[in-house]
């Protein structure tokens, strides 16, 4: 973690140090964390194909939805919408990767209160470029996202993903 979260709690949230990428991220009420478990060395995958992956789950799930989401490879990996002209990341991607196994995965932020989220730079951005559906104004159906995410999830890795 970078210096200036080398800390236990910041604004009495406690830290939990974990060994996965994007340095520092927020998880809480309104949020939908996916840390799906999955071997890709066995599955033939790098690492690179299976963020590919996951975005493109992503990207074709809420387009079914008609909420256009954005790759800016770039920047760092997660997925963003447009609004007011801007780009706005809702969904990011912090991995661990140990003996062909991927740990951790992706949060989305629905409703979540971003008032805590932005006291951190997640993915080492500036934290006027993250925000939530919510916040942005989009309508959607949080219950048939998940459930059409997780038909996605097992179709392209199978129901054990181990």
């Amino acid at each position: 973690l970078a210096k200036k979260y080398d800390k236990d709690r910041i604004d009495n949230i406690p830290l939990v140090k974990v060994n996965r990428g994007g340095k520092i991220t927020y998880h809480g009420p309104g949020q939908l964390v996916i840390y799906p478990i999955i071997n890709i060395k066995k599955r033939k995958l790098n690492i690179i194909n299976y963020i590919n992956l996951i975005e493109d789950i992503c990207i074709k799930v809420f387009k079914k939805y008609s909420i256009s989401l954005i790759k800016k490879k770039e920047k760092n990996r997660g997925l963003w919408v447009k609004y007011n002209n801007l780009e706005k990341k809702i969904i990011f991607i912090g991995l661990r990767y140990s003996k062909g196994v991927i740990h951790h995965g992706l949060s989305i932020n629905f409703e979540n209160n971003l008032k805590y989220f932005r006291k951190i730079d997640p993915c080492g951005l500036n934290n006027k470029e993250i925000s939530s559906l919510k916040e942005i104004g989009i309508i959607y159906n949080k219950k048939k996202i998940i459930k059409s995410l997780k038909v996605e999830f097992i179709e392209k890795f199978g129901p054990n993903l181990i």
